[in-house]
This record gives C-alpha cells, structure tokens and sequence, in this order.
C-alpha cells in the first residue's frame, strides 16, 4: 500500500511539472502572438509568417505535453483509484486533499489558456481587416468608381463618367 502512495506521489510531482511547461508554454505563446500582431499592424508579411511558423511549432510543443498530461493524470486515476470517467485535476486535487497545489496550477493553466485564445482571437481580428482594406483598394484600382462624378480625361478635359478607371488605360 505504501508504494502506490509513493507512486502517487511521483505521479503528481511529474503532472506539475508538465502544467508548469504548459503553463509557460502558452505565456510564451501569447508573446508570439503579440509579436505577430505588430507584425500584422506594421505590415510585414515576412515577419507576420516568421511568427505564424513559430506559433504552429509552440502549439505541436503544447500537443505533445498535453498527451503526457493526460497519461500522468490516467496513471493518477489508477493510482488513486478514482474513476477514468469526467477525470480532471479538481477531482485529482480533491481526492489529495489539495496538498499539492493542483488547483491553483488548473487556474493559472486556464488563465494562460484564456489570455492566449484572446491573443489570437484579437489577431485574428486585425488580420481580417487588413484583409478587408486590401481587398477594398485592389477593387478600386481594378474596377475605377462606379458612381457619376467628374473626371478628367489624359488631356485635361473635364468629362462626367459613370465608371471611369482611376489609371488610363493609355500611355
């Protein structure tokens, strides 16, 4: 009986490592994100990519820590002898008396989780509307005004138009 404890213990003292690494994972995470949004703002598309490909490696990084998080706390559920079913840390805290600080940890994970999922969310946001700007002008330029207003033609003659190209299409 003593070592299942003992067990128990290295099981619990392993998962806060691994929601430590979570944890800072997606702090590191919403600095990327920052980083990428002034890059969207500044519109640098290069940097905007370099930020994008750093994110998508952090975010494999995650996945992998997260599948060992689940395993840990399996283990913990076996150990404990708590059922596999609807199994989270708060149960896992419960049932270790809170001694190990499990919640607390839970709390700041769902806050990094939270600030990182606003993080992008707000990124995503700018983004499409750089998108929307960008598309705007290319219509312009493509497809001129289509309401009626004065214009001139190349020779300085004023002309009313009804949808007249902002560039002539003679040089």
């Amino acid at each position: 009986m003593r070592k299942a404890a003992f067990d128990a213990e290295d099981l619990i003292r392993q998962l806060k490592g691994i929601l430590s690494q979570m944890i800072q994972r997606f702090e590191g995470l919403i600095a990327l994100s920052e980083r990428e949004r002034e890059a969207i703002r500044q519109r640098e598309p290069e940097k905007v990519e370099a930020a994008s490909a750093e994110i998508a490696g952090v975010l494999k990084e995650i996945g992998r820590i997260n599948s060992e998080r689940q395993r840990l706390t399996l283990g913990l559920a076996d150990g404990l002898g708590l059922p596999k079913k609807e199994l989270d840390l708060l149960k896992v805290d419960a049932a270790t008396g809170g001694r190990y600080g499990l919640k607390e940890l839970r709390t700041k994970l769902q806050d990094a989780i939270s600030r990182a999922d606003q993080a992008n969310k707000e990124n995503k946001a700018i983004l499409n509307g750089v998108l929307m700007a960008t598309e705007s002008v290319i219509k312009a330029l493509k497809d001129g005004t289509r309401d009626s207003s004065i214009a001139y033609d190349r020779l300085g003659q004023r002309q009313a138009s009804s949808g007249y190209n902002l560039f002539s299409k003679q040089l």
